[in-house]
């Protein structure tokens, strides 16, 4: 079994931001669920516009990782939109991959979340989805 990459200590808005196959992707959470935001013209294909669309056809193999490292964590499209270029991934299906989902979760749950806060409190830090360059507003 492949064990899923170490994250490095990186403190701050950094900490959330992983490589997404050769771009960035940054973990939010909802709910207790963790997904990764990402552009989606990031992505190796889009997925098929079809709700009848199997998980295979919506799982990237080896798609994040450290910033920096070979991509080892697989990734299953949730939502994608081209116009928008926005991508929204999450765990491959258990049942099917199941040794890759245990991976993606324990990735998963090694990193930091992205947090939001709000216009009033501290100040902006914008990041480069594709590039890995930051700066602050």
């Amino acid at each position: 079994m492949n064990r899923p990459p170490k994250m490095p200590k990186v403190l701050g808005p950094l900490s959330s931001i992983i490589e997404v196959d050769g771009g960035r992707g940054f973990i939010v959470e909802r709910q207790k669920n963790r997904f990764v935001l990402t552009v989606a013209h990031c992505l190796p294909h889009l997925p098929p516009c079809s709700l009848m669309s199997h998980g295979e056809e919506r799982t990237y193999k080896h798609s994040l990782g450290v910033i920096g490292q070979h991509a080892k964590v697989w990734a299953q499209c949730l939502f994608a939109d081209p116009v928008s270029d926005i991508a929204i991934l999450g765990s491959p299906d258990y049942q099917t991959f199941f040794e890759q989902s245990d991976q993606w979760k324990t990735f998963i749950q090694r990193s930091n979340v992205f947090r939001f806060v709000g216009r009033d409190s501290a100040k902006p830090f914008i990041c480069s989805v594709c590039e890995g360059s930051s700066s602050r507003a």
